[in-house]
C-alpha cells in the first residue's frame, strides 16, 4: 500500500475550500438576515460599518457554537452534557438580569434558530440534551449581540 502524497493534499485542499464556502455561504445569508431584521426594527441606524462588524461576530459565534453543540452531543456522555447546562443556566441568568428582552431580540433569535437548522440538519438528530445546549448557546450570543448593538442605539 501507498501513500499518494498528493492525492492526499488535494483532497485536504478540496476539503478547506468547501468548509470556506459554507462558512462564506452562512456568514452571508446570516448577515443579510439580521441586516434586515435591525433595519425594520430600527430603520434610521445609520452606522452600517459598526453594524457590519458585530454581525459578522455574532454570525461566527453561532456557527462556532452550533458545529460545538453537535459535536458535544455525539461524542460527550449525557453527565457532562448536564454540567454544561448547569454552567450556561447559571451565565444566562446573571446575563438576562442586564439585558431586556422585546419583540427584536426575539425576531433575531428566532430567525437565528431558523437560519442554523437550515444550513446543519444534523441539528434536528440532537438530543434532548443537545437541543438544551443549542438553545442556551444561542441566547448566550443573542444577549451579547443586542446588549452591544442598543448600546450604539441609544
Amino acid at each position: 500500500m501507498t501513500f499518494d502524497k498528493e492525492r492526499r493534499l488535494n483532497q485536504l485542499f478540496a476539503d478547506f475550500k468547501r468548509t470556506d464556502q459554507f462558512y462564506a455561504k452562512f456568514k452571508s445569508e446570516f448577515e443579510e438576515l439580521i441586516f434586515d431584521i435591525i433595519l425594520d426594527y430600527y430603520p434610521h441606524f445609520s452606522q452600517k460599518d459598526i453594524l457590519e462588524e458585530m454581525i459578522g461576530i455574532y454570525a461566527s459565534e453561532v456557527l462556532s457554537a452550533t458545529e460545538s453543540v453537535i459535536d458535544k452531543d455525539k461524542n460527550y456522555p449525557d453527565f457532562r452534557k448536564e454540567e454544561e447546562l448547569g454552567y450556561l443556566n447559571r451565565l444566562l441568568t446573571k446575563e438576562k438580569a442586564m439585558v431586556t428582552e422585546s419583540e427584536f431580540s426575539d425576531t433575531i433569535h428566532l430567525k437565528v434558530k431558523e437560519i442554523a437548522v437550515m444550513h446543519y440538519p444534523a441539528i434536528s438528530d440532537l438530543s434532548t440534551h443537545g437541543f438544551r445546549l443549542l438553545e442556551r448557546n444561542m441566547k448566550m450570543h443573542l444577549y451579547r449581540f443586542t446588549s452591544e448593538f442598543i448600546s450604539f442605539v441609544k
